[in-house]
């Protein structure tokens, strides 16, 4: 015969895991979908890839009773951060659709999306999508000890064909000090990937001349793109020739700093 304080005790632990189990469920139940939408900022994204993704979770009616709700970004590294997000009512029967949006803080994939109202919270597994991009610029170069002349039997120039070399940097537009802004206080970083050029002109008073240009040194992989850290050239190029035209091609890949304000104590 069971005495009254057993019976007592296996209702109150009754009643303990049905209350569990009916949070786990409500856990379970609060995205119900998602879908991977345009990344930002369009210029530098290309469809779903791009510094900052973007996921609409769909999130259950009684979910969307227990908001607000609170967006946390976990990161390999274990960092957490406020990712922005904004709700929106989905359809009459009360099911909200939560943006998120999650920016590529170089710290790895992938990042683990916690979204918390009420009692309940759902953790889900976002892959970062990104994507490097070739920039294209036209580049000119002063070339020194160049723009000499002879004079030839009929007395007008020609060109002294001689050759010698530079060193030279270029420095993309990207590399100024001023940064695109994501939000009010996140901005892109570009990082480098690779460097190459191609269609070299070699320009003097007697027209166009033959030389060569190759890459001397190029930035390593993943630093900042900055004023001091750019691609050096050899320029190798006849005495006659004053400046080197080309085009340069910076492959690089955007990143976000994050804003210091969105960084969870602790992390």
């Amino acid at each position: 015969m069971i005495s009254a304080r057993v019976m007592r005790s296996m209702i109150a632990v009754a009643g303990c895991m049905i209350a569990t189990a009916g949070l786990a469920s409500e856990g379970a139940s609060i995205v119900t979908g998602r879908t991977a939408l345009s990344a930002v900022p369009s210029a530098q994204a290309i469809g779903p890839a791009g510094p900052v993704n973007r996921v609409a979770f769909d999130l259950s009616a009684s979910a969307a009773r227990a908001g607000p709700f609170e967006v946390t970004c976990i990161y390999p590294d274990r960092l957490r951060y406020r990712c922005q997000s904004s709700a929106d009512s989905q359809d009459a029967s009360g099911r909200v659709r939560l943006v998120v949006s999650i920016p590529d803080l170089g710290r790895g994939s992938p990042v683990t999306v916690r979204i918390a109202g009420g009692s309940a919270s759902r953790d889900e597994v976002i892959e970062l999508r990104n994507v490097a991009q070739v920039v294209h610029e036209i580049e000119a170069l002063p070339l020194p000890r160049g723009g000499r002349t002879a004079v030839g039997n009929d007395g007008q120039p020609v060109a002294i064909t001689q050759p010698i070399s530079h060193q030279a940097t270029s420095m993309p537009s990207m590399a100024m000090p001023r940064r695109g802004s994501v939000t009010e206080c996140e901005t892109l970083w570009p990082k480098w990937v690779q460097v190459s050029a191609t269609d070299p002109v070699f320009l003097s008073d007697v027209g166009p001349l033959n030389g060569s240009l190759v890459l001397a040194r190029s930035p390593r992989a993943d630093s900042d793109v900055t004023p001091d850290n750019l691609p050096l050239w050899l320029i190798t190029y006849p005495l006659s020739a004053r400046r080197v035209q080309f085009i340069a091609h910076y492959e690089v890949l955007y990143r976000v700093h994050p804003c210091p304000q969105r960084i969870i104590g602790g992390s």
